[in-house]
């Protein structure tokens, strides 16, 4: 499980299947009480069974450490409405982007969300 920012939630399941969901309320804290404040799961990716380690900066950008250590960069283009595999043009590589990456914790900075409460 990782954040992709602005309240998307990636899950890896058992099988590989990239999920996704959105959590549209995320700046207010409203949840399991107000309808509409959750969209999904919907699947988005497969294939991501081998990934030992994924991270997001945001903006649909993933990062995957493979068990070999190779990263991986992809581009979920749609991923502020959770278009996935089926439709075309919603994502983007994956692309080899580095080697030697084996390492026991990575995770990435996102930017700092608007104060909603002072």
């Amino acid at each position: 499980m990782f954040s992709g920012g602005q309240g998307i939630i990636y899950v890896i399941t058992n099988d590989g299947t990239l999920r996704w969901h959105r959590h549209k309320a995320y700046l207010t804290g409203e949840g399991l009480e107000t309808p509409g404040s959750w969209e999904g799961p919907k699947n988005v990716g497969r294939g991501w069974g081998d990934v030992q380690q994924v991270f997001s900066p945001g903006d649909g950008i993933i990062y995957a450490v493979m068990a070999d250590g190779t990263l991986r960069w992809s581009r979920h283009i749609g991923y502020l409405d959770g278009r996935g595999f089926e439709t075309a043009g919603a994502w983007e590589g994956p692309k080899n982007v580095g080697r030697g990456w084996a390492l026991n914790k990575i995770f990435a900075l996102l930017p700092r969300a608007p104060d909603v409460i002072r």
